[in-house]
Formats: C-alpha cells, structure tokens, sequence
C-alpha cells in the first residue's frame, strides 16, 4: 500500500468514540478519537479510562441535552492536582485532552476547553501560612493559591482590624501590639513558584481606632520567621508611598529570596501606637515552577 493511500484511509477512517451512556466506561482505543455523549433529562455520568500510552489525543463533547448534566470522571486526573470531574451542561461543549507519560505512568491532560466548568479556575485555600501575631479581631488571614496557563498565583488576604503601628522607625512590622510573630506568608519556591511579579490591592482604607495609625502600608520581606510588633524587618518588596482604596502597586523585580517570611511594614513613623479598626489588602504573587 503507498504512503498516500494510508494518509488517504486514515482520512476516511472513523474516529468515533462511542459513548457508552449513563454510568458507562469511555476507553480510548486509537488517536484523535470524538465521543458525541447524548443525556437524558437526568444527572448522569461518564468515567474516561486512563490511557495506555502517550501521544493520544481524544476529545469529549455534549452532542445532545437532553437536560441533564453529564459528570465525566477522568481516571488519574487531567491536571497535576489530581482533578478528576468536568461537568458538561449544554450541547456543544466540549474538552479536548492529550495523554502524557509521568514517570512511567500514562496520564490524560486538557489541552483545549469550551463552555464546561473547568472555564473556572479551581482556587484552593491554603492550610494557615501566617503567624499569630498576624491575627487581628476581623477577618483572619487567609491564603488561596490556582494555577493558570502554568503560572501559580498565591493571594494572601488581610484584614487589619485588631493590629497595631508603633510609629518609632519605618520598615517595623505591623501585628498584634500583645506580640507574636507578625508574618502573612512564607515565600517557599515549592509552592509559590519561582516568583517574578507581586501586586497589593488595597480593598479598604485602614481607619483609625485607636491613638495614630499610618497608611504606608508597604510588604516586607526577612529571613527571619519569629519577628513581631515594632520590630524591624529587613527588606522592602513593595513601596507604596501610601495606600488609599481601590488602588493597586506593584513591582516585577520582586526583592525575594527563597524561604523569606512576609510581613507588612510600616512605611513612615506617622503613626503612634495606632491601632486599625477596618482595612483590607489583597496581596499576589506570580510564580512559575522551573521547566523540566
């Protein structure tokens, strides 16, 4: 048979992927395959079948509603996370995916989606990676960490009801005036990524509660973990000059390094043993795990 004749047959060849319905196995038998899946007017389910080798591309896709949701469960995840479920609501949504080796074991990966719900990024809150002198009487810190197009995105947010602002030097740490270290974060390059971009919203102006606050606020950074209230913090990441709601700073040449504790930072001596009664900031960090 000539060369042109089996592109020619290959062409021809169907590359259906029958769709099992309700509760059913998909498993893919050769490349570039389609699975038109038709629901009923209830829930129902897939299960995608983890490949046998890498290199296959294989698409699913809600030909009919018939006006309930399918869940498809890949086997193995389609992310590094582990996510297993994509939900398809509405005909002519569809998930493409390519089947890769890891170490040895053969995985399925999306490489291109329209209309299900992994439009949305899973945002995933982190167990607590601040101190307690962090810890004010408002909202408690919080960190949540996504990736997107291969970058991890850390946001830490911060509530300042409850902490305090010495005033006697710039750069000290602002937490709890009772004492306890006052980091927000860790930079740990594992989960943060190789960081090359930081931004800090402000969400709401710092008020007053009692004696003088500031509001230069800037980010800090140190490689010391057990630094507290009035305490001075070694290196500045962030320079707002003062923050003011709805405004945002940032830098691209974040001065980080590996393992360094996060702490906000007074960024004058304005204040004199203020205390915050409301002020909210969003910090974020933009990473990327080295390429292997």
């Amino acid at each position: 048979m000539s060369a042109h004749r089996m592109l020619y047959d290959l062409y021809r060849a169907g590359r259906v992927l029958e769709d099992e319905g309700d509760a059913g196995t998909l498993t893919v038998s050769q490349d570039m395959q389609v699975c038109p899946m038709v629901s009923a007017a209830s829930a129902e389910t897939r299960t995608l079948s983890q490949p046998t080798k890498s290199g296959l591309i294989t698409t699913l896709a809600m030909k009919t509603d018939g006006g309930g949701d399918i869940t498809a469960t890949v086997t193995g995840g389609y992310n590094a996370d582990g996510d297993t479920a994509i939900v398809f609501s509405n005909a002519g949504e569809y998930v493409r995916f390519v089947s890769i080796d890891v170490g040895g074991s053969y995985y399925w990966r999306v490489v291109g989606n329209h209309g299900t719900d992994l439009s949305q990024v899973s945002i995933l809150e982190q167990d607590a990676e601040h101190g307690p002198g962090a810890i004010g009487t408002g909202v408690a810190p919080s960190t949540y960490r996504y990736n997107m197009n291969g970058s991890i995105i850390t946001e830490i947010k911060i509530d300042l009801t409850g902490l305090g602002c010495k005033g006697s030097t710039a750069k000290d740490a602002i937490g709890l005036a009772a004492g306890g270290a006052a980091y927000i974060g860790r930079y740990v390059t594992a989960t943060y990524g190789i960081v090359y971009r930081v931004e800090m919203a402000c969400l709401e102006l710092p008020g007053e509660g009692t004696a003088t606050i500031t509001t230069d606020i800037d980010l800090g950074a140190e490689d010391v973990g057990t630094t507290a209230y009035d305490v001075a913090v070694d290196d500045i990441v962030i320079n707002t000059g003062g923050v003011a709601a709805g405004q945002l700073y940032s830098t691209d040449t974040p001065s980080l390094t590996a393992n360094d504790y996060l702490y906000l930072i007074e960024g004058d001596t304005t204040a004199d043993t203020g205390v915050y009664d409301g002020g909210q900031l969003l910090i974020r960090f933009y990473g990327h795990p080295l390429l292997t």
